[in-house]
């Protein structure tokens, strides 16, 4: 009987330690956020974008493509400079792009297509 006792008065004391807290996190002030937008819903890198010309990049590409202009043009100045020190891929690349350029496949530096 004195062992039932003792266990009831440990669960009492149990839940009202529990009640002690819940009441203690319940006082707890909550940290405040203030979140400012200052979003003006402009894409700088989107506007400076300039669409290059597919008849431009064509013409470069048969007159100076064994330099690599056409490349430059379109903003990829790293295979630009390859074409430049290996003569257009030694003509093999040329021919690739000029048919890129044709059928619309080749693309700008930002992935776009020339129009």
């Amino acid at each position: 009987m004195l062992e039932n006792e003792q266990a009831k008065e440990r669960i009492n004391d149990q839940q009202l330690e529990n009640q002690q807290m819940l009441h203690l996190l319940r006082n707890l002030q909550q940290p405040v956020v203030n979140i400012v937008n200052t979003n003006t819903n402009v894409n700088p890198q989107q506007s400076s974008i300039v669409i290059k010309s597919k008849t431009t990049a064509l013409v470069l590409c048969i007159f100076l493509g064994w330099l690599g202009i056409h490349r430059f043009y379109v903003g990829k100045n790293f295979t630009g400079l390859v074409y430049l020190f290996t003569c257009g891929l030694f003509g093999f690349g040329i021919v690739i792009d000029l048919i890129l350029i044709m059928v619309g496949g080749f693309r700008d530096k930002s992935g776009s297509s020339l129009q």
